[in-house]
């Protein structure tokens, strides 16, 4: 790829060659967790590496693969680097450009040209290895025309969460466990002790069913034509029951004395069925909780 800057960065044009080879110092790792997905990284140049290329097949020598270049001609084309500023879309030539370092030294802040190019063409290399054999030659007298299964030296390393304590200070937190299961055991007798269905008086329709059976308030007298101002904010409200015909509406509160009672409907006795919904909330109980 010859490649010229703007006359502000160098006068000079700037060459830049692409090869491919398999590196016989290197070893695939792939990272799979179930936060951050999959990640693949190559690890290189390590003496130390008992999974590098070199030492699965002896001899393995760096040859560079020349067929790759038909993958580059193709890349080339698709992101138009082979087209001006007349012709074509020239975007990504003018960006390439932009990257070529005016001295020797590169920018901690900005990629090289070179460094921009390698990410730009480091998908190709992926697609290449589709249906390739993991060897450096073609180890077959044919062209293979189904998949074949190949043999490859490979190390698969797990790690999982321990359920126990690894440490004796963790041994601390069965107390903790202890009391939770403690706790959920106390609920499940409660419930089964105390079972039955609670109403939610603030639904729609309960709240207006309560508020069109409910007497009259002397405390908030007028309002119904604009709602409560003033003092009649203050005014608090209290559901109770008629336990004789197990009807329910809503009372203010006292202010001063008894307050102000109030005629109620006598209702059939079918209508006491009804109180064992309201149960919880209108039966008082005490508790040592």
């Amino acid at each position: 790829m010859l490649i010229k800057a703007s006359s502000n960065l160098t006068p000079n044009y700037t060459v830049c060659q692409i090869r491919s080879y398999l590196n016989v110092n290197c070893s695939t790792h792939y990272n799979v967790s179930g936060i951050t997905g999959g990640h693949l990284e190559s690890h290189c140049e390590d003496p130390y590496d008992k999974m590098a290329y070199n030492n699965s097949v002896i001899p393995a020598p760096l040859n560079y693969e020349p067929d790759w270049r038909n993958v580059a001609s193709e890349w080339s084309l698709a992101l138009s680097l082979k087209t001006g500023i007349n012709n074509a879309n020239a975007s990504t030539s003018r960006l390439l450009a932009q990257l070529i370092p005016a001295t020797p030294q590169l920018q901690s802040l900005m990629p090289s040209i070179a460094e921009h190019i390698a990410v730009m063409v480091g998908n190709t290399l992926l697609m290449s290895t589709t249906d390739s054999t993991f060897l450096h030659f073609w180890n077959y007298t044919a062209n293979v025309l189904e998949g074949t299964y190949e043999k490859f030296n490979a190390t698969i390393s797990t790690e999982e969460y321990a359920s126990g304590i690894t440490q004796k200070w963790q041994g601390m937190f069965y107390v903790v466990l202890l009391l939770v299961f403690v706790t959920n055991v106390f609920c499940l007798i409660y419930l089964f002790l105390y079972s039955g269905l609670v109403t939610d008086y603030t639904e729609t329709q309960n709240l207006f069913a309560l508020a069109v059976n409910s007497p009259p308030s002397s405390r908030l007298y007028g309002s119904c034509g604009a709602g409560p101002e003033g003092d009649q904010l203050n005014v608090d409200f209290h559901i109770e029951a008629d336990d004789g015909s197990g009807h329910f509406y809503i009372k203010e509160g006292e202010k001063g004395g008894k307050g102000q009672e109030f005629e109620l409907r006598r209702r059939g006795s079918h209508n006491i069925k009804t109180m064992t919904s309201y149960s919880k909330l209108s039966n008082k109980r005490g508790s040592w909780l």
